[in-house]
């Protein structure tokens, strides 16, 4: 499984409209990305590698869900398995 986390409100152009939404979003789930999208502050992290904790609501029958994100920036980054 991998992430993608993006300051943007989508990972797709939100311009372009819902196929090119579709066109973005379905290659990555398919690959089992997921995708977190709407991020802010990030420019405060001091860390390119963080602790991320992104804890979803309890959505019955849903595929995604809003998260209460918190990235811990831990000092020193060596802390961090490669």
């Amino acid at each position: 499984m991998a992430l993608v986390g993006i300051d943007s409100v989508s990972i797709a152009p939100v311009y372009a409209g819902m196929d090119m939404a579709v066109a973005v979003h379905l290659p990555l789930l398919e690959c089992d990305v997921v995708l977190l999208e709407g991020l802010c502050h990030l420019t405060v992290l001091r860390h390119a590698r963080v602790h991320l904790i992104a804890l979803p609501l309890p959505l019955v029958g849903r595929d995604g869900s809003l998260v209460r994100a918190v990235a811990v920036d831990v000092d020193p980054p060596e802390f961090f398995p490669a």
